[in-house]
């Protein structure tokens, strides 16, 4: 019998016991430079909470040494609390050296979304829950928290409301946590900052943990973490069987979108004791060493017998020492016996790993039984009310049982146990007590299953069929090491491959004047269906203002036909899926000005004077300008002048002889950021 909808909260495991990318929200708002068409790197697939305290450099190290496979990670650093009449988040204590192992974990490049629990008594977290007050407030110190950190997002391991409250209070908890998600969200994005939420599996919309919701806090998460482990705990039994995860993940890609899901992964396992069988008048496992053990040997019995008979938890990284643990030395002394050693199988429809021990241990065993018996006066026989728990060697005592009587024998038929001395008078349902150390024996058997660097892999297939945005596993530091070459070959084939975008169009534009771009997307040298934004960053300017948007046709072609109002950079770009990159392409435009001349267009009388005015945009005061007539000799300047607050550049223009017509241009200089351009105009004299 499993226990998979046990209150038992996964986060007591102690540490050593126990189309996407880090930054998907901002990508989403910003374009980033198109990844260039190289060999496929391993899609990052991986996130998880570690401790990464002193006590665990492991978890850094995890990190450090396997970056190239991590979207995100989660220290694990902080709790929600409730004092007197507000809420706080305070660090946890295993966090002490945060400040200095922060700045290791931001120099790999990785998102940092540290993880809160819940730290308030049962109930408490509820209440806040309920109260649009609190509930503002908790929301205003986690948004708090995470900006002053500079952090890139916060992780919610908020488990208290469904395992410690119950499940009746899940009705009205359910809309006051939707409605915190989203207000915290809204609070967390505003600044450029994601929200993962960590959760308890559900199978359908009002089976397993259904307080949290997922359909209605899916468009408000950047992350969905599950925690699709903890199947079994105080029974016997998988850790995560692969079934049933796939289950969870299957349902939660109908509710959030797959992008966002990342399914959990034990770095763990447990032991535990199926059974005890015993042997002997006792019916209990021995407390003493087998007679002429010596003190050492005395000390190793214990030690054993008690680790044996308890359930341990096992780290995937320390699963090897543990099994081979049970054939050490330490079994060869007196009284215990390696019955059967551990072999570590594969379980192929667990896709776990699982092993079996059995270990015997022989000695004595205090004992003490109380009944009652009757006797004849001057007997050295009586009988008992019961023989259980009574062995030859006990000592005797009661009332008419003299000092030093030991059992001589016991007969469980009759009941009637013999004596080595004579009663010193008759016995009628007289209290009799028995003690002394009694010979004892058991045999404990053991089942234990741990999820290695096979079952790693195996869960990260799900990754693949369901388009997920990865596994998160608990805890980074605790994996067996052998899962980080699986995991990157695995990664490797589910690579998304880059996505190319070509951006045709003028190099210079006049002002104001309607342009054409066209984008031409394509990815594994076929035409990219998707949907296309084009982008504006003006020259000087670090910022990309999304100005369009529209979708690629059957030819991954896209145009665009934006007003040009400034010298600068166009970029268009083009989502990403499970199977391709997003990806973009670049064109510079520079802007001119636009000239428009306002001069006679009838005929006008010969060598007469006319007011010829040249209106530049953008506007520009004192912007140089010239006046020129066409000769033989080609353009003749023959006036300067500059343009005024409005843009206007004013001339005097003297007309041609007698029947002639002469033509014109003002020219408009360039200045930073717009190229010169010019107008033209004739004049015809009558």
């Amino acid at each position: 019998m499993t226990d998979h909808r046990t209150t038992r909260v996964r986060r007591r495991i102690v540490a050593g016991a126990a189309a996407l990318g880090a930054a998907a929200m901002l990508g989403a708002l910003v374009p980033v430079p198109a990844q260039a068409a190289t060999s496929p790197t391993p899609r990052k697939i991986v996130t998880g909470w570690g401790y990464f305290s002193s006590t665990s450099a492991s978890a850094l190290t995890s990190l450090q040494d396997n970056v190239d496979l991590f979207s995100d990670i989660s220290p694990f650093w902080y709790s929600a609390t409730w004092s007197g009449s507000s809420s706080a988040i305070t660090p946890a204590s295993y966090a002490a050296n945060r400040a200095s192992v922060l700045p290791l974990i931001k120099a790999t490049g990785v998102a940092v979304l540290p993880t809160i629990t819940d730290g308030m008594a049962a109930h408490r977290m509820a209440t806040v829950l309920a109260s649009s007050t609190t509930r503002t407030a908790l929301a205003g110190q986690i948004v708090a928290t995470v900006v002053a950190e500079g952090y890139d997002g916060i992780d919610l391991d908020f488990e208290g409301f469904a395992f410690n409250d119950g499940s009746s209070t899940w009705a009205a908890t359910r809309p006051n946590w939707v409605a915190f998600v989203k207000q915290l969200s809204a609070g967390l994005h505003a600044k450029g900052k994601l929200l993962s939420i960590t959760t308890p599996p559900l199978y359908t919309a009002t089976t397993g943990y259904w307080v949290y919701d997922w359909k209605s806090i899916g468009a408000y998460v950047d992350r969905l973490r599950i925690m699709t482990y903890d199947y079994s705990t105080s029974t016997a039994g998988p850790i995560s069987p692969f079934a049933w995860v796939a289950k969870v993940a299957a349902f939660a890609v109908t509710q959030v979108p797959s992008g966002k899901v990342q399914i959990g992964v034990p770095n763990y396992g447990r032991d535990w004791v199926t059974a005890v069988a015993y042997s002997g008048v006792t019916g209990r496992c021995p407390t003493n060493a087998p007679a002429g053990s010596n003190p050492t040997q005395v000390g190793i019995f214990g030690d054993t017998l008690a680790y044996a008979t308890a359930r341990h938890v096992i780290t995937s990284s320390g699963a090897a020492s543990y099994i081979a643990q049970w054939s050490s030395a330490s079994f060869s002394a007196p009284g215990i016996r390696l019955v059967s050693q551990p072999v570590a199988l594969w379980h192929s429809a667990y896709k776990e790993r699982t092993f079996t021990t059995k270990i015997s241990f022989t000695g004595t065993r205090q004992q003490s039984v109380s009944t009652t018996g009757t006797s004849a006066p001057l007997a050295t026989a009586v009988v008992v009310s019961s023989t259980v728990g009574l062995v030859a060697g006990l000592t005797a005592t009661g009332a008419g049982i003299p000092a030093g009587t030991k059992i001589v024998s016991v007969d469980p038929t009759t009941k009637v146990v013999s004596l080595s001395q004579a009663t010193t008078a008759a016995l009628a349902m007289t209290p009799v007590a028995f003690s002394g150390a009694a010979a004892a024996a058991c045999t404990v058997t053991r089942l234990a299953y741990y999820d290695d660097a096979t079952a790693a892999a195996s869960r990260a297939t799900l990754v693949g069929t369901y388009h997920l945005r990865g596994i998160a596993q608990w805890t980074i530091g605790g994996e067996d090491p052998a899962q980080w070459s699986k995991l990157r070959s695995f990664a490797t084939t589910i690579a998304p491959a880059p996505t190319a975008v070509t951006v045709s169009g003028p190099t210079v534009a006049t002002y104001g004047a309607v342009t054409s771009l066209v984008g031409v997307a394509k990815s594994d040298g076929l035409p990219v269906s998707s949907s296309a934004y084009l982008w504006f960053k003006k020259a000087g300017s670090p910022t990309w203002t999304k100005i369009a948007a529209s979708k690629t046709d059957a030819a991954g072609r896209v145009r665009f036909t934006p007003t040009v109002k400034a010298t600068g950079s166009y970029l268009v770009s083009v989502t990403g899926t499970f199977d391709r990159l997003p990806g973009n392409g670049q064109k510079a435009i520079a802007v001119r000005s636009a000239v428009a001349v306002t001069a006679p267009k009838a005929r006008v009388a010969a060598l007469s004077r006319h007011t010829v005015i040249a209106r530049f945009t953008p506007i520009h005061l004192g912007q140089a300008s010239v006046l020129q007539v066409r000769t033989s000799k080609g353009w003749v300047t023959i006036g300067r002048t500059t343009a005024d607050r409005y843009g206007r550049a004013i001339y005097s223009v003297k007309a041609p002889g007698r029947g002639a017509t002469w033509s014109y241009r003002i020219l408009a200089a360039a200045y930073p950021n717009v190229a010169a351009n010019y107008g033209l105009f004739t004049l015809t004299s009558a």
